[in-house]
């Protein structure tokens, strides 16, 4: 298997309502940020796994990879969820390690679906 086909599981296992399959995808070091309803979020794997599984994560929201970059050992991609009344976005990173590709860190944000935020890219020469 592929660099980027690896990649492309690693995404289908974020994009599934599936807490086991998410959990195989994350470095031991995994660490999400984010702000949700107001508040600054911060957790390991262990409570991020906690939290998707209390979570509505098998509502079957519609998902979908916005975008996805590899330089290297070194990926970015973003996930967009659209949640009744929200849009979460999700940045992950990932590193090609010896047991293939893995989460590093997941930067999360939820907004209000009735004043969606404006997405473009920035290019600095």
């Amino acid at each position: 298997m592929g660099k980027t086909d690896e990649l492309e599981v690693l995404l289908s296992n974020w994009l599934a309502p599936n807490v086991e399959r998410l959990a195989v995808t994350l470095h031991r070091d995994f660490v999400a940020f984010g702000r949700e309803e107001g508040l600054f979020v911060r957790a390991d794997a262990p409570m991020f796994l906690s939290w998707a599984r209390r979570s509505n994560l098998s509502s079957g929201s519609p998902s979908r990879v916005d975008w996805c970059d590899v330089h290297g050992t070194l990926a970015t991609a973003c996930l967009v969820q659209e949640i009744p009344d929200s849009i979460k976005t999700i940045v992950l990173t990932m590193l090609n390690v010896s047991q293939g590709w893995r989460v590093m860190t997941a930067t999360f944000s939820v907004l209000d679906a009735a004043n969606p935020p404006v997405a473009g890219k920035v290019h600095v020469n």
